[in-house]
């Protein structure tokens, strides 16, 4: 995904402005792209550590839980079933479609905001890293399934869809300039 959002840049006189990459003191340097980035990254790392925490234990429970008859295990279904199915053929197609959408960018002499700009000149480089990001997102779902996680398992190749389509959508509206 290409990432083409301005900096935000201080003067010396403190007033901001609009521009590339030059002036001001490097700790007010930022670009909404970096937060952003950093934000997808931590996302997957918080879920998956709220998920594992075990629930939280009283010493002395309540006496109508312990009247009541236990609650049905959840339904554990297979892994490679019509929905998973689905949700993975969404990711490849989500993926597909930033591919093409930055091949579609890059002709237009623009720069790639997450890679390096011949990183994504290499077609089959570029072919292996957008395949290789759609197994990662199976392999995360399967590990979340192996676990039980069963509600995180779908909502990481969602969540992987509609990064991956916003950012192909993002491309496309790029103007022939930045």
């Amino acid at each position: 995904m290409a990432c083409h959002l301005p900096m935000m840049l201080g003067d010396d006189n403190g007033v901001g402005r609009m521009g590339g990459g030059r002036g001001g003191p490097p700790w007010f340097r930022f670009s909404l792209c970096s937060i952003t980035g950093k934000l997808i990254a931590l996302f997957p790392i918080v879920a998956l550590t709220l998920a594992a925490a075990p629930a939280e234990q009283t010493a002395f429970p309540r006496p109508e839980l312990l009247l009541s008859t236990p609650a049905a295990p959840p339904e554990v279904h297979a892994f490679w079933d019509w929905q998973n199915a689905a949700l993975f053929s969404g990711v490849a197609a989500a993926r597909a479609f930033d591919y093409f959408s930055t091949r579609k960018f890059r002709a237009k002499h623009l720069k790639e905001g997450f890679l390096d700009d011949g990183t994504v000149d290499n077609q089959p480089l570029f072919v292996a890293i957008e395949a290789a990001g759609t197994a990662v997102s199976i392999g995360a779902s399967y590990l979340l399934h192996r676990t039980g996680h069963h509600r995180l398992e779908r909502w990481t190749s969602i969540l992987h869809i509609g990064v991956a389509t916003v950012g192909g959508i993002w491309n496309c509206t790029l103007p022939n300039s930045w």
